[in-house]
């Protein structure tokens, strides 16, 4: 029988051991882009530099996102990188998938050059995408018809395989549906309500007077923000000379950059994201639809109103949490600095040399908070703990002037005065 100390420091060995990259939130966004589509087609010149890079970009390096590009390649190598992916996600899980394309289209195929024999198809690309054993999945589509895909995700939506990630129990899809039919025409099983469905659209069945409305699936929730979300054109996609950019993914841009935070909580969720864009494409004519399956209240992207400025005394692998947000960087010299910052409470946390401190903070909306010691002592773990579904990010300090001894003495007399 083990003893007390023992048992005690057994406890500490296992939370020392845990890697705090498995509580994360691993993030992977496969960007795709063609600029001249099939033959004939017109090309579209800014792309790769208005739309591709800067929000490969933007996913990098501020949002946490391992990124893929495919640029300008064919179906068959999109394929490739579809199966790839596939068996990575079977080795290193990821919670959160975003997939992004900018290009032509129509309304049954993604352009991708030369058209051939097998062009890419939204059954086939939703066959990849709703297969993806991922808790959150996303799609932007910026093309021409890029939301014909959305009638074919709903019918997906019957399809689902049991026990997946991010996908609902099929009692959940069923009695969704089940209550917009009449009682005769309810179902006791998804097997059944599938074939119905399918002779339904085939063969002209007759259907009830009440259609099925499956955006009425959104209103299925979890917890941790698991869910299917679809954006796409309705129609005609505008590549805006004056902006240099595609005009969704321009206004994506601005979205992700803070403009989409409408409630100015710091915080932009999915859902803000998506009426910030309807509301700015409209502006312009263009119109675009979702779907959406599991309306998480998930916050895709942080939206910085306050600062932390770290003392120059102050030395080590600095740790900044904040909600699910999580920024890490190593700080080597003596000298101030400044990081933006999402407002709300949070933890500070330093490894140096062999010795952990932690302090808890308050970072208010457009305030500065000045961090000049270290905290109180804690015991160091292997790796810096995480919460469970953080979100790491990136950080970008700015080196502040050193102050000199004659400003500190002019700061102290002033406040005394």
């Amino acid at each position: 029988m083990l003893r007390s100390w023992q048992l005690l420091l057994l406890l500490l060995c296992m939370s020392a051991c845990v890697p705090s990259a498995q509580a994360r939130d691993r993030r992977l966004a496969l960007v795709v882009a063609h600029q001249h589509g099939w033959q004939g087609e017109q090309m579209l010149p800014w792309v790769v530099s208005g739309d591709v890079k800067p929000l490969s970009q933007l996913l990098r390096k501020k949002l946490g996102f391992q990124v893929v590009r495919v640029v300008n390649r064919d179906a068959q190598t999109l394929r490739k990188v579809f199966r790839k992916l596939l068996r990575q996600m079977k080795r290193q899980p990821v919670d959160t998938f975003l997939f992004y394309y900018s290009g032509h289209a129509d309304k049954r195929h993604f352009h991708l050059g030369e058209r051939g024999q097998r062009p890419l198809g939204y059954k086939e690309f939703l066959q990849f995408f709703l297969k993806l054993p991922v808790k959150r999945r996303f799609a932007i589509l910026d093309a021409c018809h890029g939301g014909a895909v959305i009638p074919l995700a709903q019918r997906g939506a019957l399809r689902f395989r049991k026990g997946h990630q991010g996908t609902p129990r099929r009692s959940e899809v069923l009695q969704i549906i089940n209550q917009q039919l009449p009682q005769k025409k309810r179902f006791r099983t998804l097997s059944s309500l599938r074939a119905w469905y399918r002779l339904s659209i085939a063969k002209g069945v007759k259907r009830p007077k009440k259609r099925i409305d499956f955006r009425r699936l959104s209103a299925l929730r979890r917890e941790d923000g698991a869910g299917t979300h679809i954006i796409g054109t309705i129609g005609t996609a505008w590549h805006e000379p004056k902006l240099g950019a595609s005009l969704l993914t321009y206004h994506l841009l601005r979205g992700l950059k803070g403009q989409a935070d409408t409630v100015q909580d710091g915080r932009i969720t999915i859902e803000e994201l998506y009426n910030f864009l309807q509301a700015e494409t409209r502006k312009k004519g263009q119109r675009i639809s979702r779907f959406v399956l599991f309306n998480g209240n998930y916050t895709f992207a942080p939206h910085y109103q306050s600062r932390l400025q770290i003392g120059a005394n102050v030395v080590g692998r600095v740790q900044l949490s904040v909600e699910q947000f999580v920024w890490s960087f190593q700080k080597k010299k003596s000298n101030r600095i400044e990081i933006p910052a999402l407002s709300g409470k949070g933890v500070v946390e330093i490894h140096h040399k062999g010795r952990c401190w932690r302090q808890a903070i308050t970072l208010r909306k457009g305030d500065r908070v000045h961090l000049y010691g270290y905290g109180k002592p804690v015991h160091c773990q292997r790796r810096l703990a995480t919460r469970k579904g953080s979100i790491a990010l990136n950080v970008e300090a700015t080196v502040l002037p050193t102050l000199r001894p004659d400003w500190i003495v002019a700061a102290y007399v002033g406040a005394n005065e």
